[in-house]
């Protein structure tokens, strides 16, 4: 994690502190549920099919409308401030 907030600052030319930050952020509660030890029982062979059954389908239309909503707002700064 301070390996990729370090690498967020005083970044210049690709502008890469958004991906950085968010890639720090995000692993943060995969290290913590990490760290932690919690006992796990194995997943039903019946829960199994129904989740993944239901989530097949899902998952495609997710990432198509993550990629739309993003080409949808995103805007070009104006003028480039501290963080771009």
């Amino acid at each position: 994690v301070l390996g990729a907030l370090a690498a967020t600052s005083g970044v210049s030319g690709p502008r890469l502190s958004r991906h950085t930050s968010a890639a720090a952020l995000a692993s943060v509660p995969l290290l913590i549920a990490g760290a932690v030890d919690q006992p796990v029982a194995p997943v039903p062979d019946g829960t199994a099919v129904l989740f993944w059954s239901a989530m097949a389908p899902v998952v495609p239309f997710m990432v198509l409308g993550q990629i739309w909503l993003y080409r949808m707002v995103r805007r070009p700064a104006p003028t480039p401030g501290f963080f771009g």
